[in-house]
């Protein structure tokens, strides 16, 4: 069984997103532990997206304190790519929780990227933070 933590900025505020979403982890339960964590998105303008920014690094790199570099994946436009049979077949080689990190609307705080360099590509797209949840 999969050991899977998911943390992400702001909470799926789309009723439409979360059924879907609910009803995917439903069908993973027998296959994988999923847990996840919600961390509140800062609210920004024009001009202080660079500091709403920061405090949302900040918040993932308290959130992530507890898990090591090497288990701690963001998603990424960038960053290794998988189909299902690969991602599922590299999942069964972890040993500890794999910890997968979605962005808020702001993007990665080059902070966090530093500290935690390792990155999943879903897509050369960027999704919305509510979509990349639901893939």
């Amino acid at each position: 069984m999969y050991d899977l933590k998911i943390i992400a900025i702001d909470h799926i505020k789309d009723q439409s997103y979360l059924t879907k979403v609910q009803d995917y982890l439903l069908r993973l339960r027998p296959y994988a532990r999923i847990d996840i964590q919600e961390l509140k998105a800062e609210s920004f303008s024009v001009r202080n997206q660079d500091k709403a920014q920061q405090t949302e690094g900040q918040k993932l790199i308290t959130a992530l304190s507890k898990y090591t570099p090497d288990q701690v994946y963001l998603l990424r436009e960038v960053g290794q790519r998988f189909d299902s049979v690969q991602f599922a077949s590299w999942l069964q080689k972890k040993r500890d929780t794999v910890v997968l990190v979605i962005a808020g609307t702001l993007g990665f705080d080059q902070g966090v990227i530093k500290k935690y360099p390792q990155s999943i590509s879903l897509s050369a797209l960027t999704f919305p933070h509510e979509l990349a949840r639901l893939i």
